[in-house]
């Protein structure tokens, strides 16, 4: 089986499990609510060609908002190239987890997700993320401050240490929005793109 054919493979997977725990739990659809099942087929649709089948609720000419995510990694980690892409993949999902986790009924295989307009946008285009740089710590705290302080959703991402930085819990990195670009780009525009 080749890569792509392998993420088409997991992405059903994943999009019918969603789907199927929505169905099994008698979910109601609302039009500003995303069930799981949605979110489900939001991902599944993903992997089969890309954002454009995702973009049925952003109308052609019609002037969208920009709406993006921000990852922020902690610069003086040296991370090797695993490490780095497993906690920006932390960092980008658990907007959505961490939702998921919140909304799930002790019981239930079946969750109702409230989504805001800037992320409604987001799930249905093209998931926009940036990954940028921050030099250490010491400014990943001030952003994550700064970020909170003018409401943007903020998800820091601990490591344990079970295998890198010594054993110690470590923050390696940043995982804010997604929002609205420019409110982001308040807190965030300095930062220079990860490389």
């Amino acid at each position: 089986m080749n890569s792509t054919a392998r993420k088409i493979f997991v992405a059903t997977i994943v999009g019918l499990f969603f789907a199927g725990s929505a169905a099994v739990g008698g979910a109601k659809h609302y039009p500003d609510i995303l069930t799981v099942a949605q979110v489900g087929l939001l991902l599944f649709g993903f992997a089969f060609g890309g954002h454009s089948r995702l973009c049925s609720g952003v109308q052609k000419g019609i002037e969208m908002p920009r709406v993006k995510q921000v990852i922020c990694v902690c610069g003086d980690l040296d991370m090797k190239p695993g490490k780095l892409a497993s906690q920006v993949a932390h960092a980008s999902m658990a907007f959505l987890s961490n939702k998921i986790r919140q909304a799930m009924i002790e019981g239930s295989n079946s969750v109702q997700l409230e989504f805001s307009e800037a992320e409604t946008i987001w799930l249905r285009d093209k998931f926009t993320k940036i990954i940028l740089q921050a030099e250490n710590e010491d400014q990943m705290r001030e952003i994550s401050q700064q970020a909170k302080e003018v409401g943007l959703y903020v998800v820091e991402i601990v490591d344990d240490g079970t295998t890198a930085f010594n054993g110690q819990p470590t923050l390696t990195c940043l995982g804010i929005g997604p929002d609205n670009a420019e409110k982001i780009d308040a807190v965030t525009g300095k930062l220079k793109l990860l490389r």
